[in-house]
């Protein structure tokens, strides 16, 4: 805990590292928890963790062992296509791993189609003791906080929340006080928060916003974004997970983006140096 929040490290910041590669190094950074990728829906090969009962077994062990949480798990992509019944076995996964979240992002330009979606996640998810977490980005279906609370609001189911990056934030051209606003009256709806920082400006126009978020953002502190002032405008004690692949840092291993990181969001949460 720093400053009394949760920080736990998002499964971007440590690309290409295995489960157990990132679960040290979480552990070995000092982090209170991490997400794992569960839903790889995109993936030629099943997920371990859902396949591999042995593996998934060894898995929590040594989270046990290091004392570590898992916060969320990725990713559920709402689109036309999107089977509830068929997430239900990633879903026990999750559970069964101690997640309490579950990240989703939204590809469906059908935005009834979305809510029902939305909704039948929430209802799967809620039988094993999980949120759905909607995340806007400004490149998806769902490119701003207000078309997240809509979908949210809409599906009305106690389980479902919203996902605020600060990053995606900033690109969708929103700031610390539409959260502040946003939490005004619908406190109980904000799942968790990722931090990174950004410049203010967006990428060029040969990058696309996309390319930024996945691979090309700044630790906590580095950057031009108002982050103690996003940090402020959450709820108390809402979970940080810190979401910062850095392209200048492609070389390091798992665990010395992780320090890295972590180090830089400790300066940012307390003023140490």
């Amino acid at each position: 805990m720093i400053a009394g929040r949760e920080i736990a490290l998002g499964a971007l910041s440590v690309p290409g590292a295995s489960v157990w590669q990132s679960i040290d190094a979480a552990s070995d950074a000092g982090f209170d928890s991490l997400g794992l990728r569960v839903f790889d829906d995109t993936a030629d090969e099943p997920n371990p963790l859902v396949a591999d009962v042995a593996f998934r077994r060894e898995t929590i062990a040594r989270l046990q062992h290091h004392g570590l949480a898992v916060l969320d798990v990725e990713v559920v992509r709402l689109n036309e296509r999107t089977n509830t019944e068929a997430c239900r076995t990633a879903l026990e996964c999750a559970a069964a791993l101690g997640a309490r979240a579950v990240l989703v992002v939204g590809w469906d330009d059908d935005e009834t189609r979305a809510i029902e979606s939305f909704r039948a996640l929430c209802e799967a998810a809620a039988e094993f003791g999980l949120r759905p977490a909607l995340e806007f980005m400004a490149f998806s279906a769902v490119p701003d906080l207000e078309q997240a609370q809509r979908i949210v609001d809409a599906a009305c189911h106690p389980a479902g929340g919203v996902l605020i990056d600060a990053l995606h934030l900033r690109r969708s051209g929103a700031e610390p006080a539409d959260v502040e606003a946003f939490v005004a009256s619908h406190c109980e709806r904000v799942v968790y928060a990722q931090l990174c920082d950004a410049p203010l400006a967006g990428p060029p126009a040969r990058k696309s916003g996309l390319a930024e978020a996945a691979a090309d953002r700044l630790a906590p502190g580095e950057g031009e974004l108002p982050l103690r002032c996003f940090i402020d405008a959450l709820p108390a004690g809402v979970p940080l997970s810190i979401e910062a692949p850095i392209a200048a840092l492609a070389s390091l291993s798992p665990s010395a983006r992780a320090n890295y990181v972590m180090k830089a969001t400790r300066r940012l949460l307390t003023g140490e140096r």
